[in-house]
């Protein structure tokens, strides 16, 4: 059954996306007039996030959220049959000479991103990069199946998917020569039992994801943001810029709350392009006082 259905979706992926994007402008009009999937979640979400804004506003950037979630998924069905001159022409870099220099000073690069549209697409940076290794880190799929289609299809550009419950382990092994690119998308809520650390984000009280600011020898990496931006239909720009520690080194939380700002930042500049549909505010009444972060309000 899991191969009939690959080869259904594989036989649409390979229509052109002009083609593709008129699928997802029925999907939009379906799930935003008729089904309304999670469309309660995403305005509660905006609403909380943006209570300054209007409630015309708020259903606004709902509804250009829902159009955006369509052509994502569309993108992301691509990615299964896309070629390389497809994928290049839908991605513009910025802030590449940041990765040269990590190259040159051979540090290994941490690349922190958003659930910002379209982050699949930057599958096509490896080869834009100096760095021979570019790895996608990624939560294993429950179907072995269609597990193995998603790194086979990222694997055709030479991305590596890295398991977030092995990331520790690599670390330890890998050493930093410059050479290997790690991509996290790093805005995801933290399991309920494993929250440390919450922040002030988006007008709420938010349980922050910290696992990379506890990599080993992080000394010795480089950590950078990636800002993604829709441009328009079928054409996203990233642009990467080096996360600096105030002093020698980063101390305590400062890293995290200097990605966190940042992408604070970025997600007001694109409010429909964030990921609004997921319960990410869930388990906030299970901070505490102690849990609320009070140190230094570090400038980016």
């Amino acid at each position: 059954m899991n191969q009939i259905s690959f080869q259904i979706l594989l036989f649409f992926s390979k229509l052109p996306l002009k083609v593709l994007y008129r699928f997802s402008d029925v999907f939009f009009y379906l799930n935003y007039y008729v089904i309304g999937y999670r469309k309660k979640t995403v305005l509660e979400n905006l609403r909380n996030s943006f209570p300054e804004k209007s409630e015309a506003e708020l259903k606004d950037i709902s509804k250009k959220f829902f159009r955006n979630f369509g052509d994502f998924m569309i993108e992301t069905l691509k990615i299964f049959s896309i070629s390389e001159k497809e994928l290049s022409e839908l991605v513009d870099y910025k802030g590449l000479d940041v990765l040269k220099k990590a190259h040159e000073e051979k540090k290994n690069v941490i690349l922190l991103a958003g659930h910002n549209f379209n982050w699949e697409l930057s599958i096509a940076l490896q080869n834009n990069v100096p760095q021979e290794n570019f790895y996608g880190i990624y939560k294993k799929l429950e179907s072995d199946f269609w597990d193995q289609k998603i790194i086979e299809s990222r694997a055709k550009f030479g991305v590596k998917l890295l398991e977030t419950k092995n990331v520790m382990r690599h670390f330890f092994n890998e050493k930093s020569d410059g050479n290997s690119l790690y991509g996290f998308a790093a805005d995801q809520s933290p399991f309920k039992t494993k929250i440390q650390l919450g922040i002030n984000f988006l007008n709420q009280k938010t349980p922050v994801f910290t696992g990379y600011n506890r990599l080993p020898n992080k000394e010795n990496l480089m950590f950078c943001f990636t800002e993604i931006i829709k441009v328009r239909r079928g054409k996203y720009q990233l642009t990467f810029s080096e996360i600096t520690p105030e002093n020698e080194k980063f101390e305590g939380e400062e890293l995290v709350i200097k990605y966190m700002k940042l992408l604070e930042e970025l997600i007001k500049k694109q409010p429909e392009n964030w990921l609004w549909t997921h319960k990410r505010w869930k388990y906030k009444n299970r901070l505490t006082d102690e849990m609320m972060y009070q140190g230094k309000d570090y400038p980016i």
